[in-house]
């Protein structure tokens, strides 16, 4: 089914920023029979107001170690939403909320945080598969389909690409980057 869509706004440094915000699944496709094999789970937040999406930096980021989803950095550091703390930067007490961030990356690039197989939501069509996908080669070559698939779906083949991880997800960035050349997918980035 295709992405849930909200449009949003948010103040930075006094400008207001607007956003649309995408979450949903996209399949994995098999090369050679074209089976849909896994769905992976992720959400993006584009600038709203683009003339010209082609020139407009794609930033990636990965989750870290196995079963590590990309929420962290998503509400942690770099969305344009993240996680109203307290005082002394613990959660604090329910209810628990949300504040504009000021930090977010979305006025210099759109972002796409994006869950490997196994991990939040993202799931192998069947059982049996995820231990297809849960090996180095494997992990790397389903997120080198996923950036693929997006950036056709999203019809952003043209824009700087880049990919960011943290923690285990510095090896898997590495490594995907490596993946993504060698298919002919220029990578302009990582961090």
């Amino acid at each position: 089914s295709p992405p849930a869509e909200t449009h949003q706004k948010i103040s930075v440094n006094g400008d207001t920023l607007a956003y649309t915000a995408r979450t949903g699944y996209l399949p994995l496709h098999n090369a050679t029979t074209g089976q849909s094999e896994a769905h992976l789970f992720y959400t993006s937040y584009f600038k709203d107001g683009v003339s010209d999406a082609s020139a407009r930096p794609l930033l990636f980021f990965l989750g870290g170690a196995p079963g590590v989803s990309a929420a962290w950095q998503e509400f942690g550091g770099f969305g344009p939403k993240r996680m109203r703390w307290a005082d002394d930067g613990a959660a604090g007490e329910p209810p628990y909320g949300w504040v504009d961030n000021p930090g977010t990356l979305l006025g210099q690039a759109d972002l796409v945080f994006v869950n490997p197989v196994g991990t939040a939501f993202s799931r192998p069509d069947q059982p049996s598969r995820g231990p297809s996908f849960w090996s180095t080669a494997g992990d790397i070559a389903s997120l080198a389909e996923f950036v693929r698939s997006f950036l056709n779906t999203a019809n952003r083949r043209n824009s700087p690409l880049f990919l960011a991880g943290e923690d285990f997800g510095t090896g898997r960035v590495a490594g995907l980057a490596a993946f993504l050349h060698e298919h002919q997918i220029p990578v302009d980035g990582v961090v």
